[in-house]
């Protein structure tokens, strides 16, 4: 069974989310948004830090893949 969670770093005009999956054995994360006004500033690493203490606190491998998702607008 994978179970998803999020965590949320709340920003003053909203929020940079990150999504992933846990199974018994490892954490994927699967989404990070950061909105283009917050980006460079250390958000989004912030966030993969926190899921990277989660992992070693339940003794996980954490698998991350990355690609690009073109020009998104803060609509989408």
């Amino acid at each position: 069974m994978n179970l998803v969670g999020e965590l949320c770093y709340h920003l003053g005009d909203g929020c940079a989310r990150l999504r992933f999956s846990e199974s018994r054995t490892s954490l994927s994360i699967d989404t990070l948004l950061v909105p283009a006004a917050h980006r460079g500033l250390g958000i989004g690493s912030a966030l993969i830090a926190r899921v990277l203490l989660l992992a070693d606190a339940t003794g996980r491998a954490v698998h991350v893949s990355a690609r690009p998702i073109g020009s998104a607008s803060e609509e989408s």
